[in-house]
């Protein structure tokens, strides 16, 4: 298998350039100045799961209007660093054309390393191929059985949640996913099990802030009811943000076709939809971001476990209050 260098990402741009210098010569719009190749770089805080090669959805209105339609966006290079007690991850994108629009390209597919030294997720990160497009039937769950850390199933226990319900399995398998538990996460080090982002959860904790993308509070108890209490409670009853994922409009419908987002999420924002686990994860795990399948998937496998009758298509509220 080709091996992803430097070199080859040259080789690339190249083709691409001359690709869109032609395009311009037989364009009949007239007054085109060409493809202008270009690379991204940028810091974010750390962040798990990006893979080379992997598309990124930019805004793209300052290019010119073929650019959006005949372009993408892909990783191709990442990198993780811990600075100052805080964990970095540097991104390098590249600006590619896409091969539905170009005639007999030739995919290159690049062995990945994996370099989430800071953070190794239980949950697989290989991209779903077929993912749901039809709620109205259970679609069969391949994932993982997640077995909950003791670290998180004590932290639960002080935050006043009992074991074998499920409200409190659901926040243990969840919290375990974002990596609560090992010294180095940042679910640990901000005590913040649920990797909340936000400034503050003030009626929470008062002592809560935030530092960098996300939410740090005083203690992991804390953190374990801010992410029970302000999400796994309140969005099943109905009280979830409304994003792009579930937004009415033309940029939401682009953005579900894109990427593939089940019917059921189509213009509920601003309704009071009990939630099933399907239409949770898609708004709190949003696919620009995540393998929201592979979450999906890894959550009902860990909670049918105890719950044998639950999968991802009925409502969380009726589970959370038998």
């Amino acid at each position: 298998m080709p091996q992803f260098t430097d070199s080859l990402v040259g080789e690339n741009v190249a083709v691409a350039t001359e690709y869109f210098k032609t395009l311009a010569a037989f364009s009949k719009s007239g007054g085109s100045i060409g493809f202008i190749p270009f690379n991204i770089n940028f810091t974010i805080d750390g962040l798990s799961g990006i893979k080379i090669y992997n598309e990124l959805t930019l805004d793209v209105s300052f290019l010119p209007p073929g650019y959006a339609k005949t372009l993408d966006f892909i990783i191709t290079g990442v990198d993780h660093k811990l600075k100052d007690g805080d964990w970095e991850t540097d991104i390098k994108v590249t600006l590619i054309p896409r091969t539905s629009n170009v005639n007999n390209v030739v995919k290159v597919s690049a062995p990945v390393t994996k370099q989430q030294e800071n953070y190794e997720s239980p949950i697989s990160t290989t991209p779903s191929t077929t993912p749901s497009t039809t709620p109205s039937a259970p679609p069969s769950t391949g994932g993982t059985a997640i077995t909950g850390n003791k670290k998180l199933s004590t932290v639960l226990q002080n935050a006043g949640y009992t074991p074998g319900t499920f409200l409190y399995e659901w926040a243990l398998t969840q919290g375990t996913i974002e990596g609560y538990g090992p010294a180095k996460t940042i679910a640990t080090r901000q005590n913040n099990p649920g990797n909340l982002t936000g400034a503050s959860y003030p009626d929470i904790d008062p002592g809560s802030t935030r530092i960098g993308r996300f939410t740090k509070f005083s203690t992991p108890e804390l953190g374990a009811k801010a992410m029970v209490e302000k999400f796994l409670i309140k969005w099943t009853k109905g009280e979830y943000p409304g994003t792009i994922v579930n937004a009415s409009g033309n940029d939401s419908n682009q953005y579900r076709s894109k990427w593939k987002v089940p019917a059921s999420l189509s213009g509920i924002a601003g309704k009071k939809v009990n939630l099933n686990a399907e239409q949770f994860y898609y708004i709190y795990a949003p696919p620009s971001e995540n393998n929201t399948e592979n979450y999906i998937n890894n959550v009902v496998k860990s909670l049918q476990k105890k719950f044998p009758g639950f999968n991802r298509n009925e409502k969380l509220i009726n589970w959370i209050n038998k």
